[in-house]
């Protein structure tokens, strides 16, 4: 993964102080995909985790849905192909995904798990329609 100097990233974002907390695990000259993880125990002792993938166009600083239904034709079928457990992709509305230069990481919005799959072994699930598209070419 390259280092993007920070400089490099002022003009694309306002605020820039508010990127400070993210990891940037996908930079090019039109798209940027920041992740986080947030963890937090609850009052009764519970461990929360909250994954957050914030997939933004560059160029008009629009937010991408980073929703895995959005990207994918058909996500179970993918899942099941990775032999990911029922329960992992039981609830698709829930599966976010981050991009990385030769992978995408699929989770869920509220859990642990992630599953990793390969450029090569989405490229036909891919919606040809969501602006993530191109990379996929």
């Amino acid at each position: 993964m390259k280092k993007v100097p920070v400089y490099e990233l002022k003009k694309y974002f306002i605020k820039i102080k508010d990127l400070y907390a993210f990891n940037i695990l996908y930079l090019d000259g039109k798209t940027i995909c920041i992740y986080k993880r947030l963890v937090k125990i609850d009052d009764s002792k519970e461990i929360i985790i909250n994954n957050v993938s914030l997939i933004y166009d560059l160029n008009n600083q629009k937010l991408i849905s980073p929703y895995l239904k959005d990207l994918l034709n058909d996500c179970e079928e993918l899942l099941k192909k990775y032999n990911a457990p029922k329960d992992f992709y039981s609830n698709i509305d829930s599966l976010i995904f981050g991009v990385i230069d030769s992978f995408i990481i699929i989770m869920k919005e509220k859990d642990y798990e992630k599953i990793f799959i390969d450029y090569k072994n989405i490229k036909e699930y891919i919606n040809k329609e969501h602006y993530l598209a191109y990379l996929f070419n």
